[in-house]
């Protein structure tokens, strides 16, 4: 490290570790006050016992924010699952109460409402617990909610993961040393299904990509 203090705080406190204890041993040979080459010392120390608990703090948060988002998830699933099977009694029943005892929004005509977009732009993160995060763009009416399936080396059909309000789905499910994933996106909204195009995701090429479209 350069003689002059850096002057970023870290590797200025880093380039004052490895002075400290020169000072301390030569304070009258270099003209300063032993009092405070020890304050600064002290100070020093306290830095860097500062500086290591902020570094496991900012873990911890980065750890409880995964885990915040991992348990919503599972919650958010559930409650989607819930909401279909909700739908699903309350059309075969032709039961209006069941919306109002629910708290949901009845179905809307079909007539008067219009399809969702197809999703579309499918991009991917790759995060470095090996999930991946996908997003993708898209339009529908209120109701609206995408079902995203997804197909593994070896598989030959795609399978239904998730369902998603939001245009976007962490898939925490990928086995370990997968090298690519296919990926297709469904919008749909009452009885309007419309489906994505067929998305290839190379794992371990660019981050925030657009993934290939295959089909």
């Amino acid at each position: 490290m350069g003689r002059n203090m850096p002057s970023q705080r870290g590797p200025a406190l880093d380039w004052l570790g490895e002075r400290i204890g020169l000072w301390t041993e030569n304070a009258a040979a270099i003209g300063v006050d032993p009092l405070d080459v020890s304050a600064v010392a002290t100070a020093t120390s306290q830095a860097a016992n500062a500086r290591a608990a902020a570094g496991a703090a900012r873990a911890a948060a980065k750890n409880a924010t995964q885990n915040y988002y991992d348990k919503a998830d599972v919650a958010l699933d559930g409650a989607r699952d819930l909401i279909l099977q909700i739908k699903a009694f309350a059309a075969s029943s032709d039961d209006p109460q069941v919306y109002v005892l629910s708290g949901l929004s009845p179905k809307a005509n079909p007539s008067e409402t219009p399809p969702p977009e197809a999703p579309s732009d499918v991009r991917y993160l790759l995060l470095p617990s090996g999930k991946i995060e996908l997003r993708w763009k898209g339009k529908g009416p209120q109701g609206t909610f995408y079902v995203i399936t997804r197909q593994l080396p070896g598989e030959s059909n795609f399978t239904t993961i998730a369902t998603a309000t939001d245009k976007s789905y962490t898939d925490n499910s990928v086995p370990y040393g997968t090298d690519q994933v296919l990926y297709q996106i469904i919008a749909r909204q009452t009885d309007k299904t419309v489906e994505g195009p067929i998305t290839l995701v190379r794992m371990g090429v660019g981050n925030g990509a657009q993934g290939e479209q295959v089909a």
